[in-house]
């Protein structure tokens, strides 16, 4: 919700302005919303509302914040705020914005969800299309003079609730009808229930309605997408019963009310496709009829521009594809298949050089291309399949470090029970012997009030736990070193079946090479026999000869070069095939070690903050027993 600058506000004491966001300010806001975190970079909301703030800074580590509103400020800037990727509401309104940055602004801010920039100076609002999580947007009284300006908000597919009132813009006698035409979009639902014009979800509950639709493939009407929406209306108990309108929805709305909202989800019927539209504009409930009509309207120039969504829709889609293909090819060790046979080729000095000039070998090579990306589409099912068997094995791995390391924990919190039970016996009979009188405590002798006894028994159990538990540990790691050497025979014997699988594949490579290098050498060699006789034969020679160009007719006169070029080209061949399989052998043998040693390194880790844990503990109570003795001679 929009930050309300309140009139007639008391000026405040100029030595009191602060004039930077320091902990000091934030310890303060934490401790007035009653939030309790165990460190001051773990709270989820740091509200800093009319603090005369003219930057934003110091934020930096504050991996849990949610919310955030620094309205009612002289923050002249958007920036610092990249680092804070977990923020879902930020408000930043009646400020001195000027514009939102088109990089180090908001563009990382992937799950905002509710944004405020109402009371500013902005002009241009089209860097707000890379927050594609947005719900509810508020931008109202800016200097928004361009209704073009509106139309990057489109890639917003779950905004629900805009604010642009008392924008330049808005006293256009086309304002409303251009915004509801332009924000508006056909919902695409795909087999498996996604809907293409809902974003990631559909603003909550339209993403599962359609997810719903799509498998009961039931018919779209308002009623099945969530019943009558988006009536004309200025419901009291929507907009507040009249309070003052600065943004969202209005001051006085509740906020369980306003968050409905964004997530009641915009739907009307047109023709065959459900429209999704926004929810609320300035405050009011968007008219159905409205929708239509301005659809109407702009058809023409929205047709074109839904035409290119859909398009831009399926070429990230076919991006994102061929990402996720690139990254499997690169954990199967599988990189460069793609390009392998042309690179070949294109490398092969005699193709270059002669063969390039011979008309049947062209015809030849795309019949090898084909045979050998054959065996090399085998090969790689093979080594994409091997990711399930590798991700099988770290599975059970983690499986059975997991219950060695319940049992260890289960064992360490008894122990440590223990342990805190006689602490606490003793601590009680130690503080009685600090309080009682001198002459009548019985944990008393005569060089102090502390009984050494009592002592020496705290002492002496703080030391059994920290054997206890070191060799609870030490036991944990030698189960753990059991596992992991199991685990580094699996992944050998995974990896030795791999390994002749990548030599068999590549012995059908060698033999496609052979088989097709023949049949080029044998065909070629009869064009050479034709060559050769064209330059003694008669009319129909001469016409023969006329078909082949100078460089052909060049090549193939020269048999014996000729059968060199071919055993030659055939051994380079053969060579490029064989560096291929030595190269994806050294990367199967590196993936082996690399998954290996995570697994150790891992292991490493945990024994070193399990070790840190257990002498933090015993430091604890060595301090204490240290404390008291303290506090013992100072008497």
């Amino acid at each position: 919700m929009d930050g309300v600058q309140q009139p007639n506000k008391k000026a405040m004491d100029p030595s009191a302005v602060i004039k930077v966001i320091n902990e000091e300010l934030i310890a303060k806001s934490v401790a007035k919303n009653k939030i309790v975190v165990e460190k001051l970079t773990d709270t989820p909301t740091i509200i800093l509302s009319f603090k005369h703030l003219r930057t934003i800074e110091n934020l930096q580590g504050f991996t849990k914040l949610t919310v955030l509103k620094l309205d009612n400020n002289n923050i002249a800037k958007i920036d610092n705020l990249t680092t804070l990727v977990t923020l879902e509401e930020l408000d930043l309104s009646f400020n001195k914005i000027t514009e939102i940055p088109k990089q180090g602004g908001l563009e990382t801010l992937t799950n905002l969800r509710e944004l405020s920039l109402f009371a500013n100076q902005i002009k241009d609002i089209s860097p707000l299309s890379k927050n594609t999580s947005l719900q509810m947007l508020s931008v109202g009284n800016n200097d928004i003079e361009e209704l073009e300006t509106i139309k990057p908000l489109r890639s917003l597919r779950n905004l629900q609730a805009l604010t642009l009132s008392g924008n330049p813009i808005s006293h256009d006698q086309d304002y409303e009808t251009y915004i509801l035409a332009y924000l508006s979009f056909p919902l695409i639902v795909t087999p498996n229930g996604a809907s293409g014009g809902s974003g990631q979800s559909g603003g909550g509950t339209g993403g599962m309605k359609n997810e719903l639709l799509a498998q009961k493939a039931l018919t779209y009407t308002p009623e099945a997408l969530g019943g009558p929406l988006l009536e004309s209306s200025n419901d009291s108990s929507v907009l507040g019963g009249g309070g003052v309108t600065t943004g969202m929805i209005s001051i006085s709305t509740p906020i369980e009310v306003a968050r409905a909202a964004a997530v009641r989800g915009g739907f009307i019927q047109q023709g065959a496709d459900p429209i999704r539209t926004l929810c609320y504009l300035d405050s009011k409930i968007v008219n159905i009829d409205a929708v239509i009509k301005a659809r109407e309207l702009y058809g023409e120039d929205l047709a074109k521009l839904e035409q290119e969504d859909a398009n831009a829709a399926l070429m990230e889609a076919a991006n994102a594809q061929l990402e996720k293909q690139k990254e499997m090819a690169l954990l199967a060790n599988i990189t460069g298949f793609e390009t392998f046979f042309q690179e070949m080729i294109d490398n092969d000095q005699e193709y270059q050089t002669k063969f390039r000039y011979i008309t049947v070998i062209q015809a030849l090579l795309e019949e090898y291309r084909v045979e050998c990306n054959k065996v090399l589409e085998e090969f790689k099912e093979y080594m994409i399949s091997q990711l399930d068997v590798r991700k099988k094995e770290q599975e059970e791995l983690q499986h059975a470090m997991d219950i060695i390391e319940a049992e260890a924990a289960e064992q360490s919190d008894k122990l440590i029970a223990a342990f805190e039970k006689k602490k606490k016996m003793i601590s009680r009979q130690l503080d009685q012997a600090m309080n009682e009188a001198p002459p009548t405590s019985s944990s008393m002798n005569d060089q102090g009030l502390l009984n050494p006894a009592a002592v020496k028994e705290l002492s002496d159990a703080n030391e059994a736990l920290l054997h206890d538990l070191m060799e609870l540990e030490e036991h944990r790691v030698e189960q753990a070193e059991n596992i992991l050497d199991q685990y580094s025979t699996k992944l050998k014997d995974v990896f030795a079946v791999a390994k002749d699988r990548i030599q068999l594949d590549f012995q059908n490579l060698i033999r496609v090479e052979l088989r097709e290098a023949e049949v080029m050498a044998a065909d070629t060699m009869r064009e050479a026999e034709r060559a050769t006789a064209s330059t003694t034969g008669g009319a129909q020679a001469a016409v023969e000869e006329t078909a082949m160009s100078p460089e052909e007719r060049a090549v193939l006169s020269d048999k014996p070069s000729l059968q060199q070029s071919f055993k030659n080209s055939s051994e380079f061949r053969q060579s490029k095939i064989h560096e291929k399989e030595d190269e994806i052998v050294d990367k199967e043998k590196k993936t082996r070690v690399d998954m290996e040693e995570a697994a150790r390194a891992a292991e490493h880790k945990k024994n070193r903050v399990r070790l840190t844990e257990i002498w933090h503990l015993y430091q604890t109570t060595v301090q204490f027993i240290q404390q008291l003795l303290q506090e013992e001679s100072q008497r």
